[in-house]
């Protein structure tokens, strides 16, 4: 019985995950006993199914106790031709370790897909809290978290990609085509939802083809600098999750993803208030990493357009990003 295939209810796969996932675990911790006790779905993300497990463990020296997250990905999982797959999730998370970005701590990875329907990766669970995807303006530690997203983004564009095993894992375009490469990351989404010859697509595909930047810094970039990727702690980023859009490009990517995001979020602000949300989050960033953002309206289209029609709700046919598809019509006009 396959939890990948099968349309189950949240208390059948509980229960399948108690059965199989118990004689995995004991093998794992090469322990005399293994027993689930829980194992939570979580909500949130349309390509994996996540679940928190907690389970009880005989004969382990470091206690009895274990908590874990689970993630497998599914058949029918809404995804782009470009996300990571799940061994490379879990390599990068590996290669993260050493450094300050706050990522989950991978345990362990299975490649046997008999065991639930589905390769699986597990790892430690995050402190904190996941907020609102955006900074309601009367949050009381606003001005905290704000200072404390541009410094985790700062850490993840600081990482030394070129030392250790990122390389290997993601593909490191030249900076000299690292603009162009990041056209074509977009194009194939647009095209895996049939939307390529959608009149708006193609005009900003060609608005961005004439205006590529010749030359980019690559970094390592989040990719998906969603505010519910990162759970907070008295205002302290504590984790960031959800690596799956991870890739080396420009740094301005996540950048102008928040950007890019400000209108749709702040939609009842007016256009004062919501310019001054920019334009105070771009002062921080470049303070922080010393970093000026030439090329962000290259960068903001390209989110659009990636957003507009590559969105989770997009791929379901759930158009509720009309804000987005306007946005990139008065940008590209």
């Amino acid at each position: 019985m396959s939890l990948a295939r099968e349309q189950a209810g949240p208390g059948e796969a509980e229960a399948r995950l108690q059965h199989r996932l118990g004689e995995w675990l004991r093998s794992k911790c090469d322990a005399p006993a293994a027993e689930i006790l829980s194992a939570e779905p979580l909500n949130g993300g349309y390509t994996n199914l996540t679940w928190r497990v907690s389970a009880r463990v005989s004969g382990r020296t470091f206690g009895d106790d274990l908590q874990f997250i689970l993630r497998m990905a599914t058949e029918g999982g809404v995804s782009t031709p470009d996300d990571l797959p799940l061994l490379a999730q879990f390599d990068l998370l590996k290669a993260l370790e050493p450094t300050a970005v706050k990522a989950p701590v991978p345990l362990w990875f299975e490649s046997d897909s008999d065991i639930l329907g589905a390769q699986f990766l597990t790892m430690q669970p995050l402190g904190g809290e996941t907020g609102p995807r955006y900074f309601p303006l009367d949050l009381p530690d606003r001005n905290e978290r704000i200072s404390s997203f541009v410094r985790t983004l700062r850490d993840i564009h600081a990482v030394d990609w070129q030392a250790g095993e990122l390389e290997r894992i993601l593909t490191a375009p030249k900076p000299e085509h690292c603009a162009q490469a990041a056209l074509y990351r977009v194009m194939r989404c647009v095209s895996s939802r049939g939307l390529d010859q959608h009149p708006l697509a193609r005009r900003a595909t060609a608005w961005l083809s004439e205006r590529l930047p010749p030359r980019s810094e690559v970094a390592l970039v989040h990719g998906d600098s969603n505010l519910s990727n990162y759970r907070f702690e008295k205002g302290e980023v504590v984790g960031v999750l959800d690596w799956e859009m991870a890739m080396l490009s420009d740094p301005a990517w996540d950048v102008a993803f928040y950007c890019g995001a400000i209108p749709k979020f702040y939609a009842d602000q007016s256009v004062a208030v919501q310019q001054g949300e920019r334009e105070r989050f771009l002062d921080s960033y470049s303070s922080e990493t010393g970093r000026r953002i030439d090329d962000l309206p290259f960068w903001e289209v390209l989110f659009l357009l990636r957003a507009a029609s590559g969105s989770q709700l997009a791929a379901m046919g759930d158009n509720r990003t009309p804000i987005y598809w306007q946005r990139l019509e008065d940008l590209t006009r």
